[in-house]
């Protein structure tokens, strides 16, 4: 059911985060954005060449967020970095594996964006 209401956007095809998905195919994507958001100059083209890049076996991605300046920011490629805490999200990109995860966690704690924040900074657990 779950599979009807997620809308596809594009597909991860990176390498993917653990050996044993080598063999794994690209993975349908979905983008979310808030009603507010404001997308930046080339964002098709700079969304295709996030998806190149993302790994096949990822969860969630954030494309616009909010983070404290003391939040360090780990570097996992020249374009993606993994921030340590987010207080906003304006929009994401999200795998059918990680928007199965974020039912399983149902219900939210507090505000939506504040929850997959902590759900991502907490690995998901």
């Amino acid at each position: 059911r779950l599979s009807r209401m997620f809308h596809i956007s594009g597909f991860a095809t990176g390498a993917p985060l653990l050996h044993e998905n080598e063999d794994m195919d690209p993975v349908p994507v979905c983008v979310i954005l808030e009603d507010d958001a404001v997308l930046n100059d080339r964002f098709a083209e700079r969304l295709a060449s996030l998806l190149e890049e993302l790994p096949r076996d990822f969860h969630f991605c954030s494309l616009g967020y909010s983070r404290p300046k003391a939040a360090p920011m780990v570097e996992y490629s020249s374009h993606l970095g993994i921030p340590s805490c987010l207080w906003y999200l304006t929009g994401y990109v999200l795998s059918l594996e990680g928007a199965r995860h974020l039912i399983k966690s149902l219900p939210a704690v507090g505000p939506v964006d504040s929850w997959i924040g902590l759900k991502m900074c907490s690995n998901w657990d």
